[in-house]
C-alpha cells in the first residue's frame, strides 16, 4: 500500500471518529424547559454529562428553588445574555435555575462549575454549596471573583434542584459561557488531573523553549526574530497559567482579580506586535517599517486603556480589539501567500503556525 494510501485511511478514520463523537454528543440527554431527566443516565459507563439545554432564568432576581410566584424564561445555556435577549443590560444580576431527575442513588455526584462573570451562589435543593465573590444587586453590593470550582453532594432523593444566582457589574460579556457538568467525583476528579497536568506540561515546555532562546539570542545577535520570538513565548507561557484551568488561581487564592485580568489582557495586546515583529524580521522585505509602528501604536493604545480604565470599560474593548487582531491577521496572511508564490524558504511553516496561533487566539477571546 502506498504511502498516498494510507493517508487516505488516516483522514477516513478521522472523519469516521467525529461523526461518532458528534453523534454520541447528540445523544446525549439535554435541559428542556428546566428539566434534565438522567433517569436512564449511567455514570459509571456513560461518564460525565454537560447541563447544556434551556434553563429557567429569572431575570433581575434572585431567587431560590422555591420560585411558584415567578413566571419563568428559558434562556440557553452556554450563551450570553444579550445573546438571549438584546434588550436585557449589559450589567446586572439574574438567576438560573433547573431539576435534576436522577435514578435511585446514594452515589456522590461531583459538579464542576466553570468561571462565571464575576460572581455566583450556588444552591442544590435550597442549601448553599458554593459561592464565588459576593453576588450584589449593583456595583458596590457585589465583589467579583472567578476561577473553576468543584462541589460535591450525595442526592437525598431522586429530585435535586439546582439554583445558580448570578450577578455582574465588573467585566464584559455578561453570561454562562461554559456549561455546568456532572458527573462521579472520581470522574471530575481523573478530568481535572488530567487537564491541570496537560496545563502544567504545556507551560512547562513554553517556558523551556523561552530559556532556550533567551540563552540562544547573544549568540544570533543579529537575528533579531530569536529575541521576538523568546519574549513571546515566554508570555503565552504565562498566558497558560490564567486561562485553561487557571493554574494560577489554584497557586495564588488570594491574587486580585482585577490586576489578573488586566495582566491578561496585556500578555495578549503585547503577543500580537510581538508576532508582527516575529515575522517581520524573519521576512525583511514584506514588511514596511511604518507597519510596524502603527500595530505597536495601536497595541500600546490597548495596553494603556488596560492599566489606567475600570474592568467594564477594558474588558469592553476587547470585542473592538477582535476586529482589529483580524484585519492585521488577514493582512499577515496575505504577505505569507506571496511569500509562498515567490518561493521564500520556510513560508509555508511560519503560514501554518500563524493560523494554528490565530485559532487558539480566537478561540479564546470570542
Amino acid at each position: 500500500m502506498n504511502h498516498s494510501m494510507i493517508t487516505k485511511f488516516k483522514y477516513i478514520f478521522l472523519f469516521l471518529t467525529l461523526l461518532g463523537q458528534l453523534a454520541l454528543a447528540q445523544d446525549n440527554p439535554k435541559v428542556e424547559e428546566g428539566i434534565l431527566d438522567l433517569r436512564t443516565w449511567d455514570f459509571e459507563n456513560k461518564g460525565i454529562i454537560s447541563l447544556t439545554g434551556e434553563w429557567e432564568f429569572y431575570w433581575l432576581e434572585l431567587i431560590k428553588t422555591d420560585s411558584s410566584h415567578t413566571t419563568p424564561h428559558y434562556i440557553k445555556v452556554p450563551s450570553l445574555w444579550r445573546q438571549h435577549d438584546r434588550e436585557l443590560l449589559k450589567f446586572g444580576y439574574a438567576s438560573y435555575k433547573m431539576t435534576l431527575l436522577l435514578s435511585d442513588t446514594t452515589e456522590e455526584l461531583c459538579l464542576k462549575i466553570p468561571r462565571i462573570a464575576s460572581s455566583y451562589e450556588l444552591f442544590v435543593n435550597d442549601k448553599k454549596v458554593a459561592a464565588l465573590g459576593k453576588v450584589g444587586k449593583n456595583t458596590h453590593m457585589s465583589e467579583p471573583k472567578e476561577r473553576i470550582e468543584i462541589v460535591r453532594f450525595v442526592p437525598e432523593s431522586s429530585t435535586v434542584e439546582l439554583v445558580l444566582q448570578v450577578s455582574n457589574f465588573h467585566q464584559q460579556p455578561s453570561g454562562m459561557r461554559k456549561n455546568l457538568q456532572l458527573g462521579l467525583s472520581k470522574q471530575i476528579d481523573q478530568q481535572n488531573l488530567n487537564k491541570r497536568s496537560l496545563d502544567l506540561i504545556l507551560f512547562a515546555i513554553l517556558f523551556l523553549m523561552s530559556l532556550f532562546f533567551f540563552i540562544l539570542y547573544p549568540i544570533f545577535k543579529t537575528q533579531k526574530a530569536v529575541i521576538y520570538l523568546a519574549i513571546g513565548v515566554f508570555l503565552l507561557s504565562i498566558y497558560t497559567l490564567i486561562i485553561g484551568e487557571g493554574l494560577l488561581f489554584l497557586l495564588f487564592e488570594n491574587i486580585s482579580w482585577l490586576w489578573t485580568i488586566r495582566f491578561q489582557f496585556i500578555i495578549l495586546y503585547l503577543l500580537f506586535p510581538l508576532l508582527a515583529n516575529f515575522i517581520a524580521a524573519s521576512f525583511p522585505f514584506l514588511f514596511k517599517r511604518n507597519v510596524i509602528q502603527v500595530i505597536w501604536s495601536i497595541s500600546s493604545l490597548f495596553i494603556l486603556i488596560s492599566l489606567v480604565t475600570p474592568s467594564d470599560i477594558f474588558t469592553y474593548l476587547l470585542q473592538v480589539f477582535q476586529y482589529y487582531f483580524l484585519v492585521v491577521i488577514v493582512y499577515i496572511i496575505v504577505l505569507l501567500i506571496i511569500a509562498i508564490i515567490k518561493k521564500t524558504e520556510k513560508s509555508i511553516v511560519f503560514l501554518i503556525t500563524l493560523l494554528i496561533i490565530t485559532t487558539a487566539i480566537i478561540n479564546d477571546i470570542l
